[in-house]
């Protein structure tokens, strides 16, 4: 077995104990505190439903990324054909961070379009670089608003630096590559490749107006969509938090989301949102509440959506071309 293929199975191995973890814990902890399922019978059927269809609107969003950034170097791609991709790589951040979602949309369109795997890697880490550096933003501007915990000062120093941080990275011109040719460890390697991808993709994204425009565009729309989620799902559970605590919950969310260390976040998006449960004004009980609705409507959405496009019929209509997965 080679030395990169042990190192992608230690990680996957890393990352799914991590998220058996979690269930453990929130198993153990539900069981000594049975109160947390409460609410949920109140939850009406018009909830899940109005989720479910705001799911979809974010599924679509999704599909809308990937025709935007492949086209740029591939002909016309189907609106459905890509919302087909963005439920199957949704799947594929369940079976791991590094065989995940990004990478089967990858896959599919190398394999059906020929586009390579460093133009749309390199366009992904530019699009993600405007996600954090807009969300970070946005929890800056959320954490001005609430009233101020014990947390917040630290809060405003993180967030503060994750916005500088992308901020630089934005304007900021690296040395050529070969500077670095030195840097043998894996991990080194790792973080320089990952800077310079992040570098090709911006400057890519942002010598193409129209592209950028676009890009803004689907990355408030789904900042909105997750926003109103959320706003949802509180209301759900009969608590009614501030549109400030909202925005800070979203952000969270989906910087967690977007860095799936492990099998749809499990486990990591819930610790950021306990850590900053006192600056939300919620308590970690609402926090594990909203989670696992979101959570239960999550899994019923996806596993009808991946059973829907797997029959036969439908994934021929969605993707003509044929599909690798």
């Amino acid at each position: 077995m080679s030395n990169n293929l042990r190192g992608l199975l230690s990680g996957q191995t890393i990352s799914r104990v991590i998220a058996l973890g979690f269930f453990a814990l929130l198993a153990w902890y539900g069981y000594n505190n049975q109160e947390l399922f409460d609410g949920f019978s109140e939850v009406s059927i018009f909830t899940i439903l109005g989720v479910s269809a705001l799911m979809f609107v974010g599924t679509v969003i999704s599909g809308l990324f990937t025709k935007v950034t492949s086209e740029v170097f591939v002909d016309r791609i189907p609106l459905r054909e890509t919302v087909y991709i963005a439920i199957i790589s949704a799947v594929g951040n369940y079976i791991g961070p590094i065989v995940g979602g990004a990478s089967i949309r990858a896959v599919h369109l190398k394999k059906l379009y020929k586009l390579p795997y460093a133009k749309f890697a390199s366009t992904i880490a530019g699009y993600y670089l405007i996600v954090f550096l807009a969300n970070s933003a946005i929890a800056l501007v959320s954490l001005y608003y609430l009233e101020r915990s014990d947390q917040s000062a630290g809060l405003f120093l993180f967030f503060g630096a994750w916005f500088v941080a992308f901020l630089w990275m934005m304007v900021i011109r690296l040395p050529r590559r070969s500077r670095f040719d030195w840097v043998k460890p894996k991990v080194g390697r790792f973080v320089i490749d990952v800077l310079y991808d992040i570098e090709t993709g911006w400057r890519r994204i942002a010598s193409n107006g129209a592209l950028l425009v676009k890009l803004l565009g689907l990355a408030a729309s789904a900042f909105i969509t997750n926003f109103v989620i959320a706003y949802v799902e509180f209301t759900a559970i009969g608590v009614s938090p501030s549109l400030a605590s909202i925005g800070l919950y979203t952000s969270v969310v989906m910087v967690a989301t977007l860095l799936n260390l492990t099998p749809g976040a499990l486990g990591v998006r819930e610790a950021l949102l306990v850590v900053v449960a006192a600056s939300l004004g919620v308590s970690v009980e609402e926090i594990l509440q909203v989670s696992i609705l979101d959570r239960a409507i999550g899994f019923v959405f996806l596993a009808v959506s991946y059973a829907v496009v797997k029959i036969p019929a439908v994934r021929k209509k969605m993707s003509p071309k044929g599909s690798v997965f």
